[in-house]
């Protein structure tokens, strides 16, 4: 047999006679496998002696033939060709030749057609038993598809556009790791979609391992092959032809599945899903080993309400509002305001296209650093790969836009948005034109949204070769354009922003964290509780924790840092921590002890390593850079007198991740590119390098720096991080050059400018941090706060409020408190609204008591708009807002007769209880529920809700069921749904609650849907 099928394949027309069968059983195209080997002829006259009497003549249109007559002891006289066993064979005609036969015409057939194969789908660890499967198939005349290099890069696409698009069969073998492999996943499903006929072998015993999941779902229906046991030759054969049978003869897909569309190759498609798909979890900064799932992210975000989009709200506002002189002042004064700098309102990630009036759709994500936005943009591509989100699109293109520099798009050539497509995805390889006709088509269509993450970092340095392409997919495509604030010159109907953490978010994020290291400390939970304690009585360092990077920072240095001291924490001094822990991380594995090491001596033991980091941040600032090409490598190697050859440990301080998107990738470390963990460490470096420069015989050149950029707020991050390292020095002469540069010439003509950047360099000095100008810098803040608010001006009040917004410390200082408190008792109502507006959009942890009071003094205020401000900045202020006071204030402002008013006391109400849920103010609540006011006992009832199991007190119970007999349906609606929602947080409670009466909340709420 062997022998045979090494003999070469004669196509050519053949005879074969058969006695004693008729060839009226044979039907026009009626296929058929003859599994014998088949002796056939040349000539018809040889043939037809085999027929006998009552049989049948055959001929047959061969492909793969053996010509056998050169071996044969009669080789003229029968022209012998043998066709092999398994050769299919399909019924073409029949006729009845002279001598009375009937003649079947046959056609050699294949369920294999030209041009197509059957593919072998496997995971690499079974590469063994599959070259012999292949081996033997051929043998068969199948032609096999195998990608033996399926990890590579290149051969992912390679197994969809060439394995799967043109595969008959695809035999999918199957093992426990075949089933976790994330690439077989991928092969069979994008088999499955194209209704390609599907095979299942085993080549694991099914007693031990069944598969399970998505590969069980995919096979249904279909009796895998047992190839699990096959060293013996026979079974191995008996298998094959198991195997050749089920391809020649198991129905197409098509006619085993539901139909469903196979509109086209979509490979393409499906290699970028794959590619969300395996970036599911997302990294630790400071220890890559530890990720967490991206699907546990907390991405909180706002709609930033444009003009047009507020009109609506603002007309029927002022209809609803009783109209007098004072009030149609202010809701000018305000409503000018919010037109220009935006109305926040919470917002799901998945109706972030909702307020697009347009066909395009386009919306811009504003986040300061370390916010969240590219952790944002990882999970809504994830999702949307897992058909979670925004299942209209066919395709979400991800391009993070500090990829597009000059070192890597290196051809002249003017780059198209496909071009982007292919060089971030599909770097080694050029895309077909039909692959590219595709993804226009797809665009032209409106199928396909684009993503692009960080503007900030790609506007001040846009290559000229790529700019037309950033700009037709800005004017014409469907996109979500992420950005630090300050950058942004384009125009955007839609606006959005992301907000950072919530309190309960903080406690999530802290409980998973210890949760994850568990195993590497000891007492991980309680050290997260300790941790959680922490933040919560120390306001500044809990204002700072809402930042996704610097909450992760905290918890990775809560094990390695005294924190007992420490009242005020800024975001220098963490860096500068964090700076401290990596320098430990590094000497340690250079077995030196730094158990007893302060951080003068380490900083001196990694004095070179820090020294080039500095001087390449810096670089890369200036250069705008934030992929680092190996020629800034090399210039900062030459400022520093620091060959990376000798020192290659530099490179690897944790500070710096390798990028290389070479087809072979560089074996020289310097001769890759690399970028700062995160920009915000670029920043910091650069800001130490900045600051060592003024300390040295070169300071003219970093007053020059400063000169030039202090009002370019690209480097805002910079002098921010220099302030706060000045803050920690104790070189005075350093300290007052640094702000004679910034307070010195030239300066902002308007001043707008130049108070933001003072503000936001403020907030990084603790309050002990003394200097000759801190004085007149703090003076200069308040003046500005008290010109804006004389002068009515909604561009100052805006400016401010969007640096204040920002900044920690300041906005809980005494200084300013007590000016905001000295301001609010100016007799105008428009300059108490605007206050009342600005605090409640401050991060104020620590309001003084005097503050306090006079909020809740305005709740009773003669005019509207002002006690409807001051609920709404109480509101803001949330826990610390928590006291007899508030409460009492707010029940009475919840029988205020103006709605919005009332409306805001609610809501006050509602955003302390859901914070804290003190013995005051679940007692001033309960009373709350015997109020005459039907508003005030609605919402009582509405706030004990939201306390969650913080409220399940027998008093509460007591409260809420009796609030079922209110003669008001609202009232007994809103109880039903309290005590529901106390029972779901406190299942215990339920015993507390009799059956019947919680029959009757489910009637009541039954009732309220009618």
């Amino acid at each position: 047999m062997t022998a045979l099928a090494k003999l070469p394949s004669h196509p050519t027309t053949v005879w074969r006679g058969i006695a004693n069968i008729s060839g009226s059983d044979y039907y026009e195209n009626d296929m058929f496998t003859w599994w014998r080997v088949n002796s056939c002829s040349l000539d018809a006259g040889v043939a037809s002696f085999f027929t006998g009497e009552k049989g049948t003549l055959f001929c047959i249109n061969t492909t793969n033939g053996k010509d056998i007559s050169g071996y044969s002891s009669a080789n003229d006289e029968e022209k012998e060709i043998v066709l092999m066993p398994g050769t299919r064979l399909c019924v073409k005609s029949k006729t009845r030749n002279d001598t009375g036969f009937d003649v079947v015409h046959l056609e050699e057939c294949t369920s294999i057609p030209e041009g197509k194969h059957v593919m072998i789908s496997y995971d690499l660890n079974s590469q063994e038993i599959i070259s012999k499967i292949s081996h033997d198939l051929q043998l068969e005349h199948i032609p096999i598809w195998c990608n033996e290099q399926k990890e590579m890069a290149n051969n992912l696409k390679k197994s969809l556009a060439e394995g799967v698009e043109n595969a008959a069969v695809v035999c999918c073998f199957m093992t426990p790791d075949y089933q976790k492999s994330d690439f077989c996943q991928l092969e069979l499903q994008y088999a499955q979609k194209r209704q390609k006929r599907i095979i299942p072998c085993m080549l694991t015993d099914i007693k031990v391992w069944k598969p399970s999941d998505w590969l069980k779902s995919l096979i249904k229906g279909h009796i895998p092959i047992d190839f699990h046991n096959v060293s013996e030759s026979s079974t191995m054969q008996r298998k094959i032809r198991e195997l050749i049978h089920r391809i020649e003869n198991q129905p197409s897909t098509s006619q085993c599945m539901s139909s469903q569309g196979a509109d086209g190759p979509s490979y393409l498609f499906e290699l970028i899903k794959y590619e969300y798909k395996r970036n599911s979890r997302i990294e630790r900064f400071m220890n890559p080993a530890k990720s967490f799932p991206v699907d546990q992210s907390y991405i909180n975000l706002a709609m930033i309400e444009t003009k047009e989009q507020q009109e609506k709200e603002k007309k029927l506002k002022q209809h609803d509002k009783q109209n007098s002189a004072s009030k149609q002042r202010n809701d000018k004064i305000l409503g000018t305001y919010e037109e220009i700098y935006g109305t926040k309102t919470t917002i799901d990630v998945k109706n972030i296209f909702d307020k697009c009036k347009v066909q395009t759709r386009k919306v811009l994500l504003l986040g300061r650093a370390g916010i969240g936005k590219s952790t944002f943009c990882q999970y809504v591509t994830y999702k949307w790969a897992k058909r979670e989100l925004w299942t209209q699109y066919d395709l979400v293109i991800l391009i993070r836009l500090r990829k597009l520099t000059e070192s890597r798009y290196l051809s002249a050539q003017n780059y198209s948005p496909i071009n982007l497509v292919e060089k971030e995805y599909f770097p080694f390889g050029d895309f077909s034109n039909e692959e590219k006709q595709q993804l226009k088509e797809h665009c032209n269509n409106c199928k396909v949204l684009w993503i692009l993450d960080g503007y900030d970092e790609f506007v001040h340095n846009i290559p000229d070769k790529l700019a037309g392409a950033f700009d037709y997919i800005l004017k014409t495509q469907h996109h979500i354009l992420t950005s630090r604030p300050y950058a942004i010159a384009l125009s955007y109907d839609v606006q959005m922003e992301i907000t950072g953490f919530t309190n309960d978010n903080i406690e999530k994020y802290i409980v998973q964290f210890f949760d994850q290291i568990k195993d590497d400390i000891s007492n991980g939970s309680f050290e997260g509780t300790k941790l959680l304690h922490f933040l919560k009585t120390n306001s500044s360092i809990w204002g700072i924790a809402h930042i996704p990077v610097n909450l992760e920072l905290i918890c990775s240095l809560w094990g390695d840092t005294d924190w007992s001291k420490k009242k005020t924490l800024t975001m220098t001094t963490l860096y500068d921590n964090i700076t401290e822990w990596l320098c430990k991380r590094y000497i340690t594995k250079q077995n030196i002890t730094t158990a007893q090491m302060r951080k003068k001596k380490l900083y001196n033991l990694c004095k070179k390593e820090l020294c080039f980091l500095e001087v390449l941040a810096f670089n890369a600032m200036e250069y705008s850079d934030i992929i680092i090409p190996p020629t800034l490598l090399e210039k900062t190697e030459d400022e520093t007198e620091c060959d990376l050859d000798d020192h290659p440990q530099l490179l690897n301080f944790g500070i710096l991740k390798s990028y290389n998107d070479m087809p072979t990738g560089s074996q020289h470390p310097a001769e890759q590119q690399y970028y700062f963990i995160h920009l915000s460490f670029q920043e910091y470096f650069a800001a130490r390098h900045l600051i060592r420069t003024l300390s040295s015989p070169e300071k003219q050149k970093a007053i020059n720096f400063i000169n030039k950029h202090k009002y370019n707020r690209r480097y805002l991050y910079v002098f921010i991080f220099a302030s706060g390292l000045l803050a920690q020095s104790d070189n005075q002469f350093c300290i007052e050059v640094f702000w004679s540069t910034i307070q010195g010439q030239p300066l902002d003509l308007v001043g707008l400018m130049h108070i933001k950047l003072i503000i936001e360099c403020l907030d990084e000095l603790v309050a002990q941090t003394l200097f000759r100008q801190s004085a007149d810098l703090m003076k200069s803040v308040l003046d500005w706060l008290e010109i804006c608010i004389s002068t009515k001006s909604t561009t100052i009040i805006g400016s401010l409020l969007e640096s204040l917004m920002r900044t920690s410390s300041l906005c809980n200082s005494s200084i300013l408190q007590n000016k905001i408190l000295e301001l609010l008792h100016i007799e105008d109502y428009a300059t108490q609204n605007t206050i009342y507006y600005i605090i409640s959009h401050l991060t104020i942890h620590g309001p003084m008591p005097k503050l306090i009071s006079k909020m809740c003094t305005a709740t009773q205020d003669g005019d509207s708009d002002v006690r409807e401000s001051a609920c709404k900045a109480l509101a803001a202020m949330g826990e610390k807002a928590a006291t007899n006071e508030v409460i009492f204030a707010l029940i009475i402002a919840l029988r205020d007769q103006d709605l919005y008013v009332r409306h805001a006391a609610r809501d006050a109400i509602g955003a302390i209880s859901k914070t804290v849920a003190t013995i005051e103010v679940i007692c001033a609540l309960i009373n709350a529920l015997r109020d005459q006011d039907l508003y005030v006992r609605l919402s009582a009832c509405e706030a004990l809700g939201a306390m969650g199991q913080n409220a399940a007190t027998n008093e509460v119970i007591s409260g809420l069921i009796n609030a079922l007999r209110d003669e008001y349906f609202g009232v007994r609606h809103a109880a039903c749904e309290a005590l529901e929602r106390l029972m779901f947080f406190y299942p215990a409670m339920k015993e507390l609650v009799p059956q019947m009466l919680q029959e009757l909340c489910t009637g009541i709420k039954e009732l309220y849907k009618i």
